[in-house]
């Protein structure tokens, strides 16, 4: 009778163990999805910009942006391509009038075939020793990734309140 019981504790034991350990990888599957829910919320967040076009060849998602002194912002913008030729190395740029209240702006550069448009996600940092004000910037497109050849397009004014 004792070899009985014992057989019953190690067969209640495992099917024990194997409970748990279907349990630990649900619990761990949920929690590993959560968190790469959170990583893909930072830009999601951010509104996409309508289309560009020929008649408004740069579109932001927004014209005003609210932030705090050492925020990090996405800015999402599409640039139209108005010629019959095809641009290349293009991004958007953002120069601010006055004190830049901006850091570390990275976006990507691609080429823009004739007559279609790039969407673009213009990152960058406010310092935490921003001085709270509002700031007025343009975004601009330019074919080497500084101030030296921007494209002979309109741009789109944003304004930055610093709070």
């Amino acid at each position: 009778m004792n070899k009985k019981g014992s057989m019953e504790l190690s067969v209640n034991s495992i099917v024990i163990l194997v409970i748990a350990i279907v349990m630990l990888g649900l619990i761990l599957g949920f929690v590993r999805t959560k968190f790469s829910d959170v990583g893909k919320g930072i830009n999601s967040k951010e509104p996409d910009a309508p289309s560009a076009s020929a008649s408004e060849p740069i579109t932001l998602s927004r014209n005003e942006i609210l932030a705090s002194p050492g925020d990090s912002i996405a800015l999402k913008v599409n640039i139209f391509n108005p010629d019959t030729g095809n641009y290349s190395t293009v991004q958007p740029i953002l120069v601010c009038s006055g004190t830049d209240p901006t850091t570390n702006k990275q976006t990507n550069n691609k080429s823009i075939t004739a007559a279609k448009q790039g969407t673009y996600i213009l990152n960058f940092n406010i310092p935490a020793s921003t001085v709270k004000s509002n700031y007025l910037c343009t975004v601009k497109a330019s074919n080497d990734g500084g101030t030296t050849s921007i494209i002979n397009i309109s741009q789109a004014d944003v304004v930055i309140k610093i709070e």
